[in-house]
């Protein structure tokens, strides 16, 4: 009788754990590595760089291939732009065309370009995914183009009407635009830096990419059609600089983070940023504002010159001195002092 009653209490627990135990299989089912989703998509993902009427850099940006010639990225990526240029993980280069479909509201836009073979990404359902399920995101963070990186849905947002996925991966400039993927290796948002929270990224549902591809524009706008987002005018910018100039700088750094995404990513903010994290001081932060400016205008001499100080009081002389060196001439008195700080006193102006 013990033998028969021992029998029966681990038929029992099995019964109990057998549902859990083919719930864990189901949800893992059909899961791929992130070295293969990565391999797989690297090829259709690119780099979108932005130039205004007179070719001057304004902008960076990621993208990938939705359909054979057609590209897609944040609205607010091309948005006051003149011309695109495209750039694959191979190193080619193509030219933005026109722009065959938009939505400002939902901060996506799909834009004509030669994708040669290089396949689709395929989509999925963002509202399949869980708070606490494994996403991964490619892109070009501060310029870093293909790069991967993993995190988790946080949460699910609604921001002015538009349904957003909180993830913890952080989305730096220049990720926006690039594919969010499940653990299946499809896409289920666009990354988007429009809004930021701390160490957490935001990302567009791909149901709108969905909606928007059988909607296109009746016909094809130019780039320069796109018109920029009137949500946080330049002026605002002018008020974070007002703080700057007055040495309020933690108030300046609050009026900075108010700001919408298109103004905080443009050369004249990430300068302003660079500058105002120098004086809290956070130089990591400082420099990564920095290397924002040049990536948006690498023949600029300012940038340089605020990332010199910046590695200086870290501790870096070496580096400092050769950031410095492409520094304009406002920052020869700063060069002085890191070749003081290197003991070449023979190089310090008299």
């Amino acid at each position: 009788m013990p033998t028969l009653v021992r029998t029966f209490e681990r038929l029992f627990v099995a019964l109990l754990i057998l549902p859990m135990f083919n719930a864990a299989i189901a949800q893992g089912k059909g899961d791929l590595s992130p070295e293969l989703i990565y391999s797989r998509s690297k090829g259709s993902v690119v780099t979108i760089l932005t130039f205004d009427s007179n070719k001057a850099a304004l902008s960076q940006g990621s993208g990938f291939v939705v359909a054979n010639n057609r590209i897609i990225t944040n609205y607010h990526v091309l948005a006051g732009s003149s011309s695109v240029s495209v750039i694959f993980n191979d190193g080619s280069i193509v030219v933005a065309k026109s722009v065959v479909a938009a939505s400002q509201p939902k901060d996506i836009v799909i834009f004509e370009a030669e994708t040669g073979n290089r396949p689709s990404l395929p989509l999925g359902d963002e509202l399949q995914l869980k708070v606490g399920q494994t996403v991964y995101a490619i892109g070009a963070p501060q310029g870093l183009t293909a790069s991967l990186s993993n995190g988790l849905v946080s949460s699910f947002r609604q921001d002015e009407g538009q349904f957003l996925i909180q993830i913890t991966a952080s989305i730096s400039p220049g990720s926006s635009g690039g594919p969010l993927f499940n653990s299946q290796g499809l896409i289920v948002g666009i990354t988007t830096s429009r809004l930021k929270d701390g160490s957490f990224g935001f990302a567009v549902g791909v149901g709108d990419i969905q909606h928007l591809l059988m909607v296109p524009l009746p016909v094809a706008i130019r780039l320069s059609d796109l018109i920029g987002d009137q949500a946080a005018p330049d002026g605002d910018l002018d008020t974070a600089q007002a703080l700057f100039d007055k040495k309020q700088y933690a108030n300046a750094l609050t009026s900075f983070q108010k700001l919408s995404s298109p103004t905080k990513d443009s050369f004249d903010a990430q300068v302003l940023l660079c500058r105002i994290e120098n004086q809290i001081p956070d130089y990591s932060l400082a420099i990564r504002a920095c290397d924002a400016a040049i990536n948006l205008q690498p023949t600029n001499g300012i940038p340089y010159g605020l990332k010199a100080y910046a590695l200086l009081f870290s501790g870096d002389s070496e580096s400092a001195e050769a950031s410095a060196l492409k520094a304009d001439a406002s920052f020869q008195s700063l060069l002085g002092l890191i070749y003081y700080s290197e003991g070449k006193y023979s190089l310090v102006p008299a």
